[in-house]
């Protein structure tokens, strides 16, 4: 006969911690994150943390990883619009998704490529990168961009402008026209 030891866990400790985690970094930012702050939070103890996390970093990546979606490649055909419904998903995604909130807080782990920057960027942005690439390597095959493209630089001009208007507070404002100007004004450099 197999026994457990101990109380089996209780999940909603974990949902607790998690959501005093980001609630936490979106009213002060990775600075002012502590395991303390995260279980007066929660209302659970430091050890109940400590129990299911070894570290802060670890519960972030944990938290982080709890809420990211897959990564949609539309295919409707046309470039332009499968551009325009790709960038638009990733402006919600970095505006409105909780793993998208945290990323002003993120950025200067992302660029002191820390464990956690790298983590993030791994799971987080490289499988959104990756979509924007197969649309834009669709449309160098169907021809509606150019053979001669550098899909690598292609990709830093769509999601640079969003990261800019992100870390600059400006992307929620932006008016909904701004992301189809925006594609438009890349595909006409793009373009055969």
């Amino acid at each position: 006969m197999n026994a457990t030891k101990g109380r089996p866990r209780d999940a909603s400790v974990d949902t607790k911690v998690i959501e005093a985690t980001f609630d936490t970094i979106h009213e002060t930012g990775l600075v002012g994150l502590s395991v303390d702050g995260i279980a007066a939070r929660a209302g659970v103890s430091k050890a109940a943390i400590y129990r299911r996390w070894r570290s802060k970093e670890e519960l972030i990546v944990d938290a982080i990883a709890s809420v990211v979606d897959a990564a949609h490649v539309p295919h409707s055909g046309d470039t332009r619009t499968d551009l325009v419904t790709a960038v638009t998903h990733l402006s919600t995604f970095m505006c409105d998704s909780r793993a998208g909130v945290v990323l002003p807080w993120l950025a200067g782990e992302i660029a002191g490529q820390t464990t956690l920057g790298e983590w993030y960027t791994a799971v987080v942005m490289a499988p959104k990168r990756a979509a924007i690439v197969v649309i834009i390597e669709r449309g160098v095959e169907q021809g509606e961009l150019r053979p001669d493209l550098d899909v690598g630089t292609a990709v830093d001009m769509v999601i640079g402008p969003l990261l800019a208007k992100r870390l600059g507070g400006h992307l929620r404002d932006a008016p909904p026209s701004w992301i189809e100007e925006l594609v438009e004004a890349l595909l006409r450099g793009w373009a055969t």
